[in-house]
């Protein structure tokens, strides 16, 4: 099967941090699929025309949107923050529509990012997720079906954690799970 669906890691700079092949696959794509602020970042820059889908709150619907788009014989590109591979999209759609279908070209992840601003080795870091997985606040006893556990299971283990986070599941919910694990001054 001939890659027809690109997916485009993008940060805050937009189109002028795109690579040359990012941006002619933008140039050629009949779909682009994305956030409101990805798609945002590179709308100015596509084809009159061009199909854009917001996926928003939609993430599940993505595979389907793909094939849909694909089976109509269109390109296609979703955008990504960052590194799709890291704790990103790039799972969902290689399960959902096999690796060789689909051309993955990352930006910088978030991770990296992060850790050179603040001018800290990463390499020992472990990298854990919350986005996506709201659970409410963390209470004694809850189990691992609990969308923090993971996050406070990598802070137990290991000295330096990276989380990705969303608006249900704000560093403010990490907080008060922590506290409520008795954890106080020894982490920051």
């Amino acid at each position: 099967m001939t890659e027809s669906c690109t997916l485009i890691g993008i940060l805050d700079d937009g189109w002028p941090g795109l690579t040359d092949t990012a941006r002619i696959r933008l140039a050629q794509a009949g779909c682009v699929i994305g956030a409101t602020r990805t798609l945002n970042l590179v709308a100015p820059h596509l084809a009159p025309g061009v199909r854009q889908l917001a996926m928003d709150g939609a993430l599940a619907q993505v595979p389907a949107w793909v094939s849909e788009a694909q089976a109509h014989g269109l390109p296609v590109v979703v955008l990504a923050t960052g590194d799709p591979l890291c704790h990103g999209i790039a799972g969902r759609l290689t399960a959902a529509l096999g690796s060789a279908a689909i051309q993955i070209l990352p930006a910088a992840s978030t991770v990296q990012l992060a850790f050179a601003r603040f001018k800290r080795p990463w390499q020992d870091a472990r990298i854990s997720s919350c986005h996506g997985a709201a659970s409410g606040d963390w209470s004694l006893g809850d189990t691992p079906a609990h969308g923090l556990y993971r996050v406070l299971r990598a802070v137990a283990r290991h000295p330096v954690v990276a989380v990705f986070t969303s608006p249900a599941n704000g560093p403010d919910r990490i907080a008060r799970a922590l506290l409520t694990l008795g954890y106080g001054d020894e982490i920051r």
